[in-house]
C-alpha cells in the first residue's frame, strides 16, 4: 500500500473513522428515517438488531448503499474530537492514518477525505485507507505495524480493537452504547472522550 512522508512515522496515529472521528451512526439513523424504516429500542452495533424489519443481508446492503451516497461528505465530528485531534496535529506534530471499512468506491472515498479535511484541517491526514464495507482490518494493521511500529490504534468496534491488540498495538476503544459490553479487565484501554485519548498520548 502506498504510504508517503516516512519521516513522520513516529508521529502517526492510526484510527478508525466512523464512531472515532465522525458520527456515522446518527447520520445513518436519519437516512433510515427518511427511507421509511422503523427503528427499534436496541443500541446494538448490528443494524439488523436496531431495525427489526431487516435481516442481516438486507441491513448490510443498505449500509453499503448509504456509504456510497453524498451523505458521507457531511458527517459531523464525534464528541470533542475536533479540539483534541487539531491539538495533537498542530501542537504535537501528529498526523492521522485513517483506516476505515467503508467502501472501495473511489468517489465515496474522495468524499470521505474531503469531509475529514473540512473538519480537522487539510494537513492532519497522513493517509486514508478504505477497505470493503465491513471488511476485517487485521491484515492491513499487520502491514502498517511494520511501517509504524510505535503507532497507537484507536477504534470503536471491539472486534477490530482486539485485532489491533493481537498485532501488538496499544489499542484504545472509544466507548459507545453499542460497545459497553466490553469487559474492562481485557487488554483494551477504554475511554469516553478524545480528551482522555489526548492525555494518554501526550
Amino acid at each position: 500500500m502506498p504510504l508517503s512522508n516516512r519521516k513522520f512515522s513516529h508521529k502517526v496515529l492510526i484510527t478508525d473513522c466512523d464512531g472515532v472521528l465522525l458520527n456515522w451512526i446518527d447520520a445513518f439513523h436519519e437516512y433510515m428515517t427518511l427511507e421509511g424504516y422503523k427503528r427499534g429500542e436496541s443500541s446494538s452495533y448490528h443494524m439488523s438488531s436496531v431495525y427489526p424489519d431487516l435481516d442481516k443481508p438486507e441491513s448490510f446492503s443498505i449500509i453499503e448503499r448509504f456509504n456510497q451516497t453524498a451523505n458521507v461528505a457531511f458527517l459531523e465530528p464525534i464528541r470533542d474530537s475536533v479540539h483534541y485531534v487539531k491539538k495533537l496535529h498542530e501542537v504535537h506534530g501528529y498526523r492521522f492514518l485513517v483506516l476505515t471499512s467503508m467502501t472501495t468506491n473511489q468517489y465515496a472515498i474522495e468524499l470521505r477525505r474531503q469531509n475529514l479535511e473540512r473538519i480537522f484541517g487539510d494537513r492532519f491526514l497522513y493517509n486514508l485507507i478504505s477497505l470493503e464495507c465491513g471488511a476485517s482490518k487485521r491484515s492491513t494493521l499487520k502491514c502498517l505495524k511494520t511501517e509504524h511500529p510505535e503507532a497507537i490504534w484507536i477504534e470503536d468496534k471491539v472486534e477490530n480493537a482486539l485485532e489491533g491488540d493481537a498485532e501488538g498495538y496499544v489499542s484504545i476503544l472509544l466507548r459507545h452504547p453499542y460497545n459497553d459490553h466490553y469487559d474492562e479487565q481485557g487488554p483494551l484501554t477504554a475511554v469516553d472522550t478524545w480528551k482522555e485519548i489526548y492525555e494518554y498520548i501526550v
